[in-house]
């Protein structure tokens, strides 16, 4: 993924985590929450 894809699915993923986290699997965006919290985009 280009860097910029990135950030965009980690920001994606945090909020989702935050607001709705039961849509985290059904949208496979835990692996970018796990991306973003281990390398601080």
């Amino acid at each position: 993924l280009k860097e910029n894809d990135r950030i965009v699915l980690g920001t994606v993923a945090y909020y989702t985590s935050q607001y709705y986290p039961e849509l985290l699997d059904s949208l496979d965006l835990s692996y970018y929450l796990y991306l973003i919290e281990n390398e601080k985009l």
